[in-house]
């Protein structure tokens, strides 16, 4: 079924209800799909059933052709009591551990203005993101169709790191290689800075190439960058990656390629550097 329209009798005149469904058939085989209820007054509501059951009313800002998810698609949190909740920014933790722990951490990326950034194209997808905590030989890893977190409660760094990764396969671009890597590395840091006005760029840390080691700094002490200086940071940090990088430190990126693909989009992280400026100071 894509499409019904039916009439549900109220105590009031009518609402209309106008369902685009889309049926995503998972463990344990939910029902997503969107509705919008109409009232002769002339505003809108947005109700959306899932499968726990029920429906969850959301003002849609009078505008339910715009304001609208047409795939039913989005970032699916895969609990390890068996669980799916879909995320959807701001909402209470809920659900496991795990579940409550990825729904905190998102949330508080999504206070960020990059973060927000991610989550909406994430969320915005027209593929469905699902993060589960799966152990891996990769530990914990990104795909192009989600993450595992290898058994772990993941803290804000590992969570906004990896969802660089997904936002990097939405953009057309993701995989394994050193300038997806250290895009991935650099985005948590900035998340953090945004948070806590901290520096926090574990996994990059490493002084055994003197130009790395420069850049390193730059970032660590957010100086002020032109889109030129850091493009030089960003390439000094990706051809002494495999020598300085903590993160490297038992050769886990010894065989990733150490460009990216011709065809991709180019850095992506730079717009989301907190002290990006257009003159230098």
């Amino acid at each position: 079924m894509t499409q019904a329209t039916a009439f549900y009798p109220q105590n009031f005149d009518y609402y209309n209800f106008v369902v685009m469904s889309n049926f995503v058939f998972e463990e344990p085989k939910p029902v997503i799909y969107n509705s919008y209820a109409y009232i002769e007054n002339g505003v809108y509501y947005c109700a959306t059933a899932t499968q726990k059951g029920g429906f969850q009313y959301v003002y849609c800002a009078n505008n339910p052709l715009k304001y609208i998810d047409p795939d039913g698609r989005t970032i699916v949190i895969a609990g390890e009591d068996g669980t799916s909740t879909t995320y959807t920014a701001g909402m209470d933790p809920t659900g496991d551990a795990f579940t409550k722990q990825k729904i905190e951490n998102y949330n508080k990326i999504y206070s960020t203005k990059g973060g927000k950034e991610v989550l909406d194209r994430l969320i915005g997808s027209k593929k469905t993101y699902t993060m589960d905590n799966k152990e891996s030989k990769y530990g914990t890893h990104a795909r192009d169709n989600g993450a595992s977190f290898n058994g772990s409660l993941p803290d804000i760094n590992t969570s906004s790191h990896e969802l660089f990764h997904n936002y990097q396969y939405d953009k057309g671009q993701g995989g394994k290689n050193v300038p997806n890597e250290v895009e991935a590395y650099l985005f948590s840091g900035f998340v953090n800075y945004e948070l806590n006005g901290k520096s926090d760029f574990r996994g990059l840390e490493g002084c055994k190439v003197e130009s790395y080691k420069k850049a390193f700094l730059n970032f660590m002490n957010f100086e002020d960058m032109t889109s030129s200086q850091f493009n030089t940071n960003f390439s000094n940090l990706v051809n002494g990656f495999k020598k300085s990088a903590f993160a490297n430190f038992g050769g886990l990126y010894n065989d990733a390629p150490q460009t990216r693909a011709s065809n991709t989009h180019g850095n992506l992280v730079r717009k989301f550097y907190p002290k990006l400026v257009t003159s230098p100071q």
